[in-house]
């Protein structure tokens, strides 16, 4: 990629989109190492997003020998920079127990940062910490946990209201809301996903069985 720019250099933005180009192979063979320079180009003109993309890299050895705590490194300075995503991950690594100690706490206080920056993956994975039914085998009643349910569904990706609408109609995370569950799944429904029309069948029936 670098050779077919005639040897100018991409500004920092554009490293990154050419970095995610050559990682894929899109276009040709993809190339992790050559991915890993532009990021770090990236990195070195202040993108963020380029911060990410190297914790990325060193999280999983591509194009690098694989470094946990140099991904965590990349993960902060790019979470320092309010990237809400390399806040999800290092939420994981804690979780986990990914290149630190785990600690479900430290990592469902950076899904909370992810979450309160619109993050719908931080809201989902704060919002399945919060209820306790991964722990106790019951739907939590966590106040905080049904309103992180009700953000993701306001999220502008139709997908996270059916995730949302999935919680409240099961019942095995929060307690059962079937005209909530009703509600979410007719509007990812009106925006296209369309595998919701089975589960927003059932809910009808299930809400009111005389339908």
């Amino acid at each position: 990629l670098l050779e077919a720019m005639n040897g100018e250099l991409p500004l920092a933005g554009g490293a990154v989109s050419l970095g995610l180009v050559g990682r894929g192979g899109e276009g040709g063979a993809a190339d992790p190492g050559q991915a890993r320079r532009l990021f770090t180009l990236a990195a070195d003109g202040g993108e963020a997003e380029g911060m990410r993309q190297l914790g990325y890299h060193h999280r999983h050895g591509i194009g690098v020998a694989r470094d946990l705590q140099m991904a965590i490194a990349w993960y902060r300075k790019a979470a320092d920079a309010d990237v809400s995503a390399a806040m999800v991950d290092l939420g994981n690594m804690a979780v986990a127990g990914e290149g630190m100690p785990q600690d479900e706490g430290a990592g469902r206080e950076w899904f909370r940062k992810a979450a309160e920056a619109g993050n719908a993956n931080g809201m989902w994975r704060l919002a399945r910490m919060l209820s306790s039914s991964e722990f106790t085998g019951q739907p939590s009643d966590n106040p905080a946990a049904v309103k992180w349910y009700h953000k993701l569904a306001e999220d502008e990706d139709a997908v996270n209201a059916a995730a949302a609408a999935d919680a409240f109609a099961r019942g095995q995370i929060v307690p059962p809301d079937l005209k909530t569950a009703r509600r979410y799944y007719e509007k990812a429904l009106a925006a296209g996903v369309i595998d919701t029309a089975a589960p927003l069948v059932e809910v009808v029936v299930r809400d009111d069985p005389g339908a």
